[in-house]
């Protein structure tokens, strides 16, 4: 357990390194048949930047071309959204919520183990009163910074929206002084006894320039 709360706590102090960069991220949208025939879907670019002091997602091309006339304007749209809804503090209803996993929440309610390289935990009291108790984790940690190299939650019951069986692999790499961010996120759910899967692709690091879209 000491294990899983010290690589928390390097979690955490690297979400605060990893605040001071920007990417971009290209989204691929895949269905993959009970035979294993791959589809592919709608795929995207997004331009990630930091609005109003937190990164934000835009949509700079769709299915391999540059947004233009109404799409762009609507994008627009819903970037002006997400900065009013980020001023007054507001829930961002105006963005694509993006995967997330309960890591930090794993102490308080998972068992550990550890065998040098590889983290492994499972619920305590698997339920449904916190995403944490419907997943179990494996987390393959540098022994020597203790940041992540690879991490993956399974489902191990359905909340509605994942169904059993549904897994994300997070594969990170290093940036620059000392941050660590994430370089793909792969999103796998069972459908119709095939699969349905997100990839997200993240490359062009660099160092953010804050912006803001709205009047004072």
């Amino acid at each position: 357990m000491e294990v899983l709360r010290k690589a928390i706590e390097v979690a955490k102090a690297n979400d605060k390194r990893a605040e001071a960069w920007v990417y971009d991220e290209h989204v691929t949208h895949w269905t993959i048949s009970p035979e294993g025939r791959r589809k592919r879907g709608n795929y995207m670019d997004y331009e990630v930047m930091a609005l109003e002091g937190a990164p934000y997602f835009k949509l700079v091309r769709l299915n391999g071309k540059a947004l233009k006339g109404k799409d762009r304007e609507a994008e627009e749209r819903r970037m002006e959204r997400a900065a009013r809804e980020r001023r007054e503090k507001r829930p961002r209803n105006a963005e694509r919520r993006r995967l997330g996993i309960p890591f930090a929440e794993l102490a308080d309610h998972h068992d550990a183990t550890w065998d040098g390289t590889m983290l492994r935990t499972q619920p305590r009291e698997p339920g449904l009163k916190h995403l944490a108790d419907l997943i179990s984790t494996e987390q393959r940690l540098d022994p020597e910074t203790w940041q992540r190299i690879r991490a993956q939650a399974d489902f191990l019951d359905s909340d509605g929206i994942n169904p059993k069986g549904t897994k994300t692999i997070f594969e990170f790499g290093p940036v620059e002084e000392g941050a660590v961010l994430p370089k793909r996120i792969l999103y796998r759910r069972p459908y119709r006894g095939g699969w349905q899967e997100t990839e997200q692709i993240y490359d062009n690091f660099r160092k953010f320039a804050a912006i803001s879209v709205l009047k004072p």
